[in-house]
């Protein structure tokens, strides 16, 4: 868990309006999560793995598709679509992952 400051410094360097967002069109948000798939930590992506000072981790595809289905809010539904439309999702994976 990283403390409420350590975000809000992130977010201030590198959030929506930061320089960073606008050099380069990305830029990181707090989302609240009420809870995460059994095991994620195993499962985790290095994102990003060119930028040599800057490790960034990520939920793989079926993980971060549970997480957005328990919110269950429009933003993340559409977002869940997506993951399914672009080929990111697997039945299986997902049901299993569930189960968990």
């Amino acid at each position: 868990m990283v403390p409420i400051s350590a975000t809000d410094q992130i977010e201030a360097l590198a959030g929506k309006g930061s320089l960073l967002h606008r050099k380069y069109r990305v830029y990181i948000e707090r989302v609240g999560v009420t809870s995460y798939p059994d095991s994620y930590e195993s499962r985790l992506i290095h994102i990003f793995p060119f930028w040599r000072r800057l490790k960034l981790w990520a939920l793989e595809a079926h993980d971060l598709a549970l997480t957005k289905l328990e919110r269950s809010n429009d933003r993340d539904l559409q977002d869940v679509l997506y993951l399914v439309r672009s080929g990111f999702l697997n039945r299986e994976t997902l049901i299993e992952r569930y189960r968990l």
